[in-house]
């Protein structure tokens, strides 16, 4: 809705000048990162943390989004502007950006409730002085938001009987919720958050560390901007009602995009939080902004060559099952898709196989309704790798897997259980 809206003049003025009509959205994105640039130059003068922030933001992943025909810089610049809004006081603005930005992605919306609590304390002194003054506010904080929000609700009611359009078609619902998707949101090292940005990834897990060793000594507390990590959790939950989960990469190509905003606020408040003997605060500070810049170049160069391969593992992760096929274990659409090369889940019965390039280490994943003899199953992964036959193969299906459960069916992994022979006979899809 709001970037549709926001491209359509801009692809009149390009039809008009005879120009591609596809520059519409690299400029459109351009003017939402120039706006936000300015905008939050604008509010740092009000609040010290807003602007280490936007430079973390803006020499990240985000640039690899100018050209792209989607709303991920709209909803990312949504949710900067939101949560500097939020800092510096301006709730009503906070609010209204919170709304734009569920125009396209709806779970940013529930970051409303972090405003509310955010808010809440000052509020509270409001209606202890009057509850006129406290009704006028929430008035001018939520009426125009409120609508805003309405707006596709309303449109897809009327098309299609339901709140989304995607319900009537199958493509999101409380059925495909799983703990395993949540968690792959944030931690999946095919797609997750936590390959977006690793410098902030590892910081925020030390932050993180640190704020549990001191609570386990007594001296930890919940911290207004704790507030932050719980709405990067509301804004996750509702991305686990997709049945597709790997094609297109969406988790980490679209949604982790704006996920790790709060990311960044948050861990840049709690490193003030530290102090010596740790590190001098300006050189922490100084270092991630480095880390940052160098993630942000090194993803723009290899965005074609390495990232955007749903239907192939990253690297890093067939580096890792070589040495330990059983330490990562994913959603198995995940598994499935980029192990084959194929769309979807193996039929009830089969088995999807990752085997390394040499063929010492493999990795299976069988339906928990197959008949077949686990050697027999091992046996077809090494000849459609390309292989002669297997080296060692198990006769026991529970030899080196465990359970694992997701969207109400159960696979067994079987993680470096057998190696299949060196002597390659023809590439296959199946050796990714």
């Amino acid at each position: 809705w709001a970037y549709s809206a926001l491209a359509a003049p801009i692809l009149a003025v390009n039809l008009r000048l005879g120009r591609d009509p596809r520059d519409m959205f690299f400029i459109t994105n351009f003017l939402l990162v120039l706006v936000t640039l300015l905008a939050g130059i604008r509010l740092a003068r009000a609040s010290p943390d807003i602007l280490p922030v936007l430079v973390l933001l803006f020499t990240g992943p985000l640039w690899l989004h100018l050209k792209w025909p989607g709303p991920e810089v709209l909803s990312t610049c949504m949710i900067f502007l939101a949560l500097a809004a939020l800092l510096t006081g301006r709730h009503a603005a906070s609010s209204l950006f919170l709304a734009v930005g569920g125009l396209q992605n709806p779970s940013i919306n529930l970051f409303q409730l972090i405003l509310i609590l955010w808010a809440a304390p000052s509020w509270l002194e409001m209606y202890r002085a009057g509850r006129g003054q406290l009704f006028r506010t929430l008035l001018r904080v939520f009426a125009l938001p409120f609508c805003i929000t309405l707006v596709p609700i309303v449109w897809s009611l009327r098309t299609f009987g339901a709140l989304n359009p995607l319900v009537p078609f199958g493509a999101v619902s409380f059925s495909h919720v799983t703990m395993e998707k949540f968690v792959s949101v944030f931690l999946d090292l095919n797609q997750g958050l936590v390959i977006v940005c690793p410098p902030v990834s590892m910081l925020f897990a030390g932050l993180a560390g640190i704020r549990i060793f001191r609570a386990a000594k007594g001296g930890g507390v919940v911290r207004k901007r704790d507030l932050l990590l719980l709405g990067i959790l509301l804004m996750a939950f509702p991305l686990t009602f997709q049945a597709n989960w790997n094609p297109g990469e969406w988790i980490y190509m679209r949604y982790c995009t704006w996920l790790i905003v709060p990311v960044l606020f948050w861990c840049w408040q709690e490193l003030g939080a530290i102090h010596r003997p740790f590190l001098p605060l300006p050189a922490m500070k100084t270092a991630v902004l480095a880390a940052s810049f160098l993630l942000g170049w090194h993803y723009m160069a290899n965005a074609n060559s390495l990232m955007y391969h749903n239907m192939q593992h990253k690297p890093w992760v067939k580096a890792a099952w070589r040495v330990f096929p059983g330490f990562y274990d994913p959603v198995p659409q995940v598994f499935a898709e980029r192990s084959t090369g194929k769309s979807g889940l193996p039929p009830d019965g089969d088995f999807a196989a990752w085997v390394s390039q040499d063929g010492v280490a493999g990795k299976m994943m069988v339906s928990a309704f197959s008949q077949a003899p686990l050697p027999d199953l091992v046996a077809r992964a090494c000849r459609d790798a390309g292989f002669a036959s297997p080296l060692a193969a198990p006769s026991d299906l529970r030899a080196g897997h465990y359970w694992h459960l997701a969207n109400a069916m159960n696979y067994y992994y079987v993680s470096g259980a057998f190696q299949c022979r060196p002597q390659r006979k023809a590439a296959s899809f199946y050796s990714r």
